[in-house]
């Protein structure tokens, strides 16, 4: 009995789907970056350590009798870091579009890219950051803590001090979110061929043709 298809999605949407969900994530980035960086500058205010009863300074030292380096603290609310990282990655959610697709292949590679997307929008920046750049502090509310060396401080470019903290976070959280672009890249040229060994009986509808693409955009046309 041949499989019962749902009704294929016309015009805009059926031009969209027609294109790998793994296209759209690999340029998503060229509006998430920027988006971040101004909603982290604009909405992410310091806390005030004082009123926390934080440190907001120190001195660390590696050698005994060294006086050490001065070391300064910045103190930023953990959930609306994770909010403000997290808004712009909800574009990353759009391989969801994908599961009208009429081919169970392409639903599979759509529930993979969804996965993806997923990571990189709500887990993997602000895990970067906690483990990377900063410690995370539970009491007396959740708080990142964003350490900074004196030496560092130089690096500032616009005098709020605070501004480099948020820099130290965004590079932290991007060069994270490069790695899961990398992956990203890599299933989007192995799909077929992991598909082709670990799911035979999902392949395309028909094989395809002379002239026909090999990537895994291509197979989406076949009907």
């Amino acid at each position: 009995m041949p499989e019962e298809r749902s009704p294929a999605p016309t015009g805009r949407l059926s031009r969209l789907i027609n294109r790998s969900p793994f296209q759209v994530l690999l340029i998503t980035p060229i509006l998430t970056l920027p988006l971040s960086a101004v909603l982290l500058f604009a909405l992410a205010g310091e806390l005030d350590a004082r009123a926390l009863g934080l440190p907001e300074r120190e001195y660390r030292s590696l050698i005994r009798g060294d006086p050490g380096t001065s070391v300064n603290f910045f103190y930023f609310d953990f959930w609306v870091v994770w909010l403000l990282l997290m808004l712009p990655g909800v574009v990353n959610l759009a391989p969801a579009l994908w599961f009208l697709h009429r081919l169970a292949y392409v639903r599979v590679g759509a529930a993979l890219a969804l996965l993806v997307g997923a990571l990189r929008s709500f887990l993997v920046p602000l895990l970067a950051v906690a483990i990377g750049s900063a410690e995370v502090i539970g009491e007396p509310k959740l708080v990142l803590q964003i350490p900074l060396e004196e030496s560092g401080l130089v690096l500032n470019p616009t005098g709020d001090l605070a501004d480099v903290a948020k820099i130290r976070m965004l590079t932290t959280a991007w060069t994270a979110g490069l790695v899961m672009w990398l992956v990203t890249f890599g299933l989007y040229h192995g799909f077929e061929p992991l598909m082709a060994r670990f799911a035979p009986n999902l392949e395309p509808l028909r094989k395809r043709q002379a002239g026909e693409p090999r990537s895994w955009g291509g197979f989406l046309d076949r009907r």
